[in-house]
């Protein structure tokens, strides 16, 4: 048995899994996939087992693969003449190549998925929450100021990605979007339009909850706020919350197994809030999501468990 871990630099959910890896004497190697891949070979034939070998790593001796985060990324070529149309061509190339790689990756026991994690469409789990019976906020996506002035009137809303929070790097700093709720007076502009965007009816919480599920297994956690300083995303004030172990009741956990059969993911970090009204609301749930914070907190050794289930320990 060996373990291939395809992650990236500043991923400590990965060093979590490996410290287990290591407590089994599992042999593994970790690729970084920050960096870029120098040397790449590949030999697809009749006669002979396929081989691959990536920066002098044989991929065909792993046999389970754990995907974390990143993608496969290829050194270029200097490019002096139609730059913008070979680069177009390039990044095809690439992007077919590492499809295979991880197609392949993908035959071999694993966790994670890079395929679900990069074509994870969150409106589509909207969709088929409803229909498993969860309750979700109302969602809007509008490109028109007036419409988002006009709910306004009637309730509070967030605005959030369509697709993941993302992070802008300049300089020394570091930007990152989060859940936040939208003010009329931001509103105030002269362009009536902008760019499809994803907004949400605000439910008044009583606390969040943050779930995981791998398998049959299921773990959850309620995040406690001492305060919130009007904040709405938990993450923005981390140093002011308690994380307690936290049972889901059955209707809602066996609704949540149900969606994550619709969609096809055998794990899944899962946010919920438990709403003041007493009901639980789904927020989304992300393929490759982080899991380790509650996992710490409420010494569910989720790392543990996954290692054991993976590699039948």
């Amino acid at each position: 048995m060996k373990v291939l871990i395809l992650t990236i630099d500043e991923d400590l959910t990965s060093s979590y899994l490996i410290r287990w890896l290591i407590h089994y004497s599992v042999p593994f190697t970790r690729i970084n996939l920050n960096s870029v891949i120098e040397k790449i070979n590949l030999f697809i034939d009749l006669d002979t087992e396929m081989g691959i070998e990536i920066d002098g790593v044989k991929m065909t001796d792993f046999t389970h693969v754990i995907y974390r985060r990143g993608q496969l990324k290829y050194k270029k070529m200097a490019i002096k003449q139609f730059k913008e149309q070979v680069n177009d061509i390039l990044n095809d190339e690439q992007r077919i190549l590492s499809e295979f790689l991880f197609l392949v990756f993908e035959e071999k026991p694993c966790f994670g998925s890079y395929f679900k994690e990069r074509y994870h469409n969150k409106l589509f789990v909207l969709r088929k929450a409803t229909q498993v019976g969860l309750k979700i906020p109302k969602t809007l996506i509008t490109t028109e100021r007036n419409v988002i002035k006009t709910e306004l009137f009637n309730t509070k809303l967030i605005t959030k990605p369509i697709y993941n929070n993302f992070t802008i790097f300049y300089g020394n700093r570091i930007s990152s979007t989060y859940t936040e709720e939208v003010i009329n007076e931001k509103l105030e502009t002269d362009c009536d339009y902008f760019f499809p965007s994803k907004f949400q009816y605000l439910v008044e919480k009583e606390f969040e909850i943050r779930t995981f599920i791998y398998r049959s297994r299921i773990f959850s956690t309620a995040i406690i706020e001492s305060e919130s300083n009007g904040k709405i995303d938990y993450r923005t004030y981390e140093s002011n919350q308690r994380y307690v172990p936290y049972e889901l009741p059955k209707s809602i956990s066996n609704k949540l197994f149900e969606l994550m059969k619709e969609i096809n993911l055998e794990t899944g970090s899962i946010d919920l809030i438990k709403a003041k009204d007493g009901e639980y609301y789904f927020l989304e749930v992300n393929p490759t999501g982080q899991f380790s914070a509650l996992s710490y907190h409420c010494n569910f050794f989720i790392e543990k468990h996954i290692i054991n289930a993976l590699c039948q320990i």
